[in-house]
């Protein structure tokens, strides 16, 4: 069978691997899902569903659960109604926001939302190309997946989707009822729990168990970020109720206020701290818009700068005049149909915006900037995942249906015109410069250099693997005299990797940037007329890297520009090159932000930002300073945020104590 590998956290089904064999008209056999034993992915933007039984006749509430096989995704629930044996019209969607972890998660609904109560199909559509789904390969037939030209039956396995009436959790196992609110049962090294085998009974909508937890005790839940507004200092167990607001207006808390390093809600009160947050770059100004950002471009027009970024909640881009970089205000917004997923360019007074929602690309005349106004669709497509634009005005679609790659020709900038294609592989995102595509294939682990000088016959170069497996391969960037790519993994570890290609036929790999080994870079620029690398590396901000030796990159400056730790949380893009030089970075929860730095004061100056292991008051030197902060650490007197944890952890064994101590010791000595 085409799915036999195990749960891997890295590992998926490549969808353009699959054929007609991989499906087939067989009879369902229903899965029970206590045995989950591979992975399947059904690629971005495509469609996947399980037949369920459940009649919503006389139900308040169902339960919706799925099974990843990683943590992360961005993903939409949906439900359809039966169709001669296959999802027909679509009765329900929403779209799930929050951070999954691997293994079974849920979210209630309202049946009220639902059309139609019986005969129904359940699934998802993802969104970010990095999530695999659970399937039970012992049953097969109830599955379906859409890849673009319609449902066919998935062979097999069942995919892991499911609807239930019972809405509490299993109560298995030391997950039982008895304690008192707000706490819950876990099993300890004191207390040995007895597992009970538990079934949903779907007539009562009740759980009927065949023993009760023995054993286990009752800890209470609650937020355990200090960071966060509703922090609960006498909690031990996260129940991921953590909420977090950059706005110092108040709104989470009434009463936020910026710390010594100009963070909303921080409570940093030593300078020499402020270097786990910042360093070379400081905020201007920033824009909340009461939500969460996708991807963002900038523009220069009629002596003014704008920044255009896409909205989660709103399903909008938003227009921005950033010309006063302290001041900024929205002049406009392009609504859409809802996707989290927006992406933006700008070609002679026109935005265009592509997304993963069946909108096509949009045209956007700014010809009067404080008006922009939709002119044209691209129809030749329902959705896509990316676009760009050269230097010489065409137009790359990426991530649509029926070819990998789609170029138009914007001579005539409300009026698109489709001049070739180019079919190899899915590329997930690319830059062309000097007539040649810059293409990362995400699934396979290889970069594209693909020559586009004839628009209408693309001609594939080369393909180079860059060394990692699955989801891997995100993004790419070529210097201005095209003897360095720079490469950016997104996956747990993901990073950034310096080739030279400067001789086709020996490509080498120089040299290797990473911030923390489960945090994930996303995207990569490089400022033109520079030596800089400026990249959005999720968790942790913007990031500026300086690769005059490409073999030896220098971290030259940095902004966070969120608390959150999920992999795929905080700034998602980032734009490089506005003609004034400021930086402006898009966050997954906290909006817009505009950076100085010394592009654009003269005070400021590019300076190594590298943070030494063991110096843990960011201090510049390792002395017995920093001794006493981590044995304060380890008595419990202290908190060490996630940077100085990881700093503190000098043999990188996930675990601070005496052996770290010992070496910063010898460290200090040497």
């Amino acid at each position: 069978m085409p799915v036999t590998k195990p749960i891997t956290s890295n590992w998926q089904a490549d969808p353009l691997s699959q054929t007609s064999d991989f499906f087939s008209n067989r009879e369902c056999s229903e899965s029970d899902f206590n045995n989950i034993d591979s992975c399947f992915n059904a690629g971005p933007s495509n469609y996947s569903a399980t037949r369920s039984n459940i009649d919503l006749a006389n139900q308040t509430n169902i339960r919706f659960d799925w099974y990843q096989c990683t943590s992360g995704g961005l993903f939409k629930l949906f439900a359809w109604k039966d169709d001669g044996d296959m999802p027909g019209e679509v009765i329900f969607s929403e779209f799930q926001l929050t951070d999954n972890s691997a293994g079974w998660n849920n979210t209630i609904l309202s049946t009220s939302d639902f059309s139609a109560t019986e005969n129904l199909w359940v699934g998802i559509r993802e969104y970010t190309a990095t999530q695999a789904i659970g399937i039970d390969t012992e049953n097969e037939g109830c599955s379906m997946v859409d890849w673009g030209n319609g449902w066919e039956e998935l062979e097999g396995g069942n995919l892991a989707y499911r609807l239930t009436n019972c809405l509490d959790d299993n109560p298995a196992g030391c997950f039982q009822t008895g304690c008192p609110e707000d706490y819950v049962c876990i099993d300890d090294w004191e207390n040995n729990c007895v597992s009970s085998h538990c079934d949903c009974d779907e007539a009562s909508g009740g759980w009927v168990c065949d023993g009760d937890c023995n054993g286990g005790t009752c800890f209470l839940a609650g937020c355990m970020d200090s960071n966060a507004c509703n922090f609960n200092p006498d909690a031990l167990v996260d129940d991921g109720s953590c909420a977090y607001e950059l706005d110092c207006a108040g709104i989470c808390g009434g009463d936020a206020v910026e710390d010594i390093c100009g963070i909303c809600g921080g409570n940093t009160n030593i300078e020499e701290e402020c270097a786990q947050y910042y360093c070379n770059l400081e905020m201007a100004s920033y824009l909340t818009f009461g939500q969460g950002t996708s991807d963002i471009t900038g523009f220069y027009q009629d002596g003014r700068e704008f920044a255009v970024v896409g909205l989660i909640q709103d399903d909008a881009a938003a227009f921005v005049d950033i010309t006063d970089p302290f001041n900024p205000f929205e002049v406009g917004r392009i609504g859409g149909t809802p996707s989290i997923w927006r992406d933006l360019k700008y070609w002679n007074r026109h935005v265009y915006i592509g997304t993963e929602a069946e909108d096509g690309v949009k045209v956007v005349s700014v010809d009067d900037p404080d008006n922009p106004t939709l002119v044209n669709i691209i129809t030749d497509f329902t959705s896509s995942h990316n676009i760009h634009i050269d230097a010489d005005g065409y137009l790359y679609v990426i991530g649509a249906a029926d070819h990998d790659v789609w170029i138009y020709d914007l001579n005539i900038p409300a009026t698109p015109e489709l001049v070739g294609t180019w079919v190899g592989e899915y590329l997930h995102d690319i830059e062309v410069y000097n007539n040649k595509l810059y293409g990362a294939g995400i699934y396979t682990g290889f970069f594209y250099i693909i020559d586009v000088s004839d628009k209408t016959n693309p001609t594939t170069i080369l393909s180079h693997y860059t060394g990692l497996d699955g989801i891997s391969t995100h993004d790419c960037a070529v210097t201005e005299d095209e003897q360095i790519l720079i490469t950016a993994d997104e996956t747990s570890g993901g990073h950034i990797k310096i080739w030279d290609i400067s001789d086709y036929d020996n490509i080498n790999l120089l040299s290797e940037y990473m911030t923390h080994p489960e945090h994930s870079v996303h995207n990569v620029y490089v400022r033109p007329g520079t030596n800089l690398v400026i990249m959005s590396y999720y968790v942790d901000g913007t990031r500026v890297l300086d690769i005059s030796d490409p073999a030896n990159p220098v971290e030259v400056g940095y902004f966070d520009t969120s608390d959150l730790t999920g992999l795929y949380d905080g700034n998602w893009g980032t734009y490089a090159y506005l003609p004034s030089g400021y930086i402006i970075s898009s966050d997954r929860n906290n909006g817009l932000f505009i950076f100085e730095s010394p592009l654009t004061n003269s005070t400021m100056e590019w300076s190594d930002c590298s943070i030494n292991q063991g110096d843990v008051n960011y201090d510049g030197d390792l002395n017995i300073l920093d001794i006493v902060n981590v044995v304060n650490y380890i008595l419990g007197t202290y908190d060490f945020t996630d940077m100085q944890y990881s700093i503190a952890d000098m043999n990188l064994d996930g675990v601070i104590d005496i052996l770290d101590i010992i070496l910063l010791a010898n460290a200090i000595l040497e």
